[in-house]
């Protein structure tokens, strides 16, 4: 019995050994196997919140779009550029009733976009990264009102621009398919004027190709 234990322990050290040998060997070239260097394009889709000031709007709504950017990498540091449109359906009401009218205010985003640089480090076949760029905007506000013989609507256009940043991790599938989250924060307002603006938060999920 403790020669059949003995050897037992033998056979499964022998399998534990050849097991290491074979995932210290298998775990630099996987690595070295992934490549972000070159043009990438995909979709994208999320979640958005924006915040007026001055407001009590709160929008918030589903976002999809597309990307296309370009990686340059040396070594484990991979410095990119981005660009990314998205359709939003972000979008809040208000009503105010007086004297046998009614008021309602809807405020939607109707697109979003942004151009940005992006920094990361690349391990194994993630890719962490910090983003910034310039971010653009555009809202649709409709007011309708109601009453006794009254029934109007109007509609504004908006076209905001700012500042954006964030952060995200993005896996490589393979040589090709990569899977991305990422956060993002902007801050716009009528010809980058900042003081008075709205603050977004996204949040989105990206399917890549790297070219």
């Amino acid at each position: 019995m403790v020669k059949s234990l003995n050897l037992r322990l033998k056979v499964s050290a022998a399998i534990a050994s050849l097991i290491a040998v074979a995932v210290a060997d298998f775990a630099p070239a996987k690595a070295q196997e992934v490549s972000w260097q070159g043009f990438y394009a995909g979709v994208h889709g999320g979640f958005g919140y924006v915040d007026p000031d001055d407001s009590d709007l709160n929008l918030s709504g589903g976002v999809a779009g597309g990307q296309i950017g370009h990686n340059w990498q040396s070594g484990n540091t991979v410095f990119g550029i981005e660009g990314d449109v998205s359709w939003s359906n972000v979008e809040d009401d208000i009503t105010e009733r007086l004297f046998g009218f009614t008021a309602v205010a809807t405020v939607q985003q109707d697109i979003m976009a942004s151009a940005r640089i992006r920094v990361g480090y690349a391990y194994g076949p993630l890719l962490y990264y910090a983003t910034v760029g310039a971010a653009y905007s555009k809202f649709n506000l409709e007011l309708e009102v109601t009453g006794p013989g009254v029934s109007q609507t109007t509609s504004q256009k908006s076209e905001l621009s700012g500042v954006i940043g964030g952060a995200g991790v993005e896996w490589a599938i393979d040589r090709h398919w990569s899977l991305r989250g990422e956060g993002l924060v902007s801050r716009m307002g009528d010809r980058f004027d900042l003081s008075d603006g709205v603050t977004e938060i996204v949040g989105r999920a990206a399917l890549n190709y790297r070219f």
